[in-house]
């Protein structure tokens, strides 16, 4: 999630994710995958271009699978300066 998700509901900014401050971000991380496996392809809802850690794992992951991989907003687009990948 974007890092302003954790201020609007008051969790601490040096977590990347909500499940990482409610200690299952390992378990939806495979969750997520079992999905991908079954999958033709994912949708990466990426607002404002923003890919968090957990979410490029899954893209990693489902590339390796060969699925095709579509997004919200374009990855190669820099942001502020930032590169999604």
């Amino acid at each position: 999630m974007p890092p302003q998700y954790g201020k609007i509901k008051g969790y601490s900014e040096s977590y990347d994710h909500l499940a990482e401050m409610e200690g299952i971000a390992d378990k939806m991380d495979e969750l997520h995958k079992r999905k991908i496996d079954f999958a033709d392809e994912i949708f990466v809802v990426n607002v404002g271009g923003y890919i968090g850690r957990s979410t490029r794992s899954e893209i990693r992951y489902a590339k390796k699978l060969g699925k095709k991989i579509m997004y919200l907003v374009n990855p190669k687009v820099k942001k502020n300066g930032y590169k999604n990948t």
